[in-house]
C-alpha cells in the first residue's frame, strides 16, 4: 500500500505540483519523479516478498490468473499496434486508431476528470477552483516564461499507451510472484507454507 502510495506521489508531484515554483524547475521534478518511484519500486518488492510467505499455498491458482491476464492484456494492447503500423504501412491513416480516424476514447478517465473539473460547482460547492487545472476547463499558465501547468486532455493515445502500462505492470507482477513464491522449495525452513504473513521473511529465505 506503501509503495503504490508512493508512486501515485510520484506521478501526481509534477501533475499536480504543490509549490508554484516547483512547475518550472524541471530538474527537479524529474529528480523526485524518479526518487518516488524506485522507493515505491523497493517498497512493492519488499511488500511481495513479505506476502509470498502468506501465499504460498495458492501458487497454482495466482500464476495461473497472472498468465491468461498478461497473456490476453498483450495480445489486445500490442494488437491494436500491430493494426496501426499495418495500415500505415498500408497508406491507410483513415482507418488506424487515432483521434483523426477511429478513435478509442478513455471514456471512464474523461469523467473522472470531467467530475474533478466541475467539483466546485457541483459535488463541493463551498470551493472557488477545482485542485487542479490538469483536469481541465483551465488554460496554460506560465511562470517566468516557462509552463507551470496546463490541462491534460485524454484521448486515443492515452487509451493505448496505457493498456501497455497495465500489461507491463501485470507482467512484472507476474515474474515477481513466480520468484518469491518459488521460494518455498526452501530446504532451510521446510514448513514455511504453513507460517502467516508476519513471519520474517530473511529467516524463511
Amino acid at each position: 500500500m506503501l509503495g503504490s502510495l508512493t508512486i501515485v506521489v510520484a506521478h501526481h508531484m509534477y501533475s499536480m505540483p504543490p509549490y508554484p515554483y516547483l512547475a518550472i524547475d524541471y530538474g527537479t521534478q524529474l529528480s523526485l519523479f524518479t526518487h518516488h518511484m524506485w522507493i515505491g519500486g523497493f517498497l512493492i518488492v519488499g511488500a511481495a516478498a513479505h506476502a509470498a510467505i502468506f501465499m504460498v499455498r495458492d501458487y497454482d491458482p495466482i500464476i495461473s490468473h497472472l498468465n491468461w491476464a498478461c497473456i490476453f492484456l498483450g495480445f489486445h494492447s500490442f494488437g491494436l499496434y500491430i493494426h496501426n503500423d499495418t495500415m500505415s504501412a498500408l497508406g491507410r491513416p483513415q482507418d488506424m486508431f487515432s483521434d483523426t480516424a477511429i478513435q478509442l476514447q478513455p471514456i471512464f478517465a474523461q469523467w473522472v476528470q470531467n467530475t474533478h473539473a466541475l467539483a466546485p460547482s457541483v459535488t463541493a460547492p463551498g470551493t472557488t477552483t477545482s485542485t487542479s487545472l490538469t483536469w481541465g476547463g483551465g488554460e496554460l499558465i506560465a511562470v517566468g516564461g516557462k509552463v507551470a501547468l496546463l490541462p491534460i486532455p485524454l484521448g486515443t493515445a492515452d487509451f493505448l499507451v496505457h493498456h501497455i502500462h497495465a500489461f507491463t505492470i501485470h507482467v512484472t507482477v507476474l515474474i515477481l510472484l513466480k520468484g518469491v513464491l518459488f521460494a518455498r522449495s526452501s530446504r532451510l525452513i521446510p514448513d514455511k507454507a504453513n507460517l502467516g504473513f508476519r513471519f520474517l521473511v530473511m529467516m524463511a529465505w
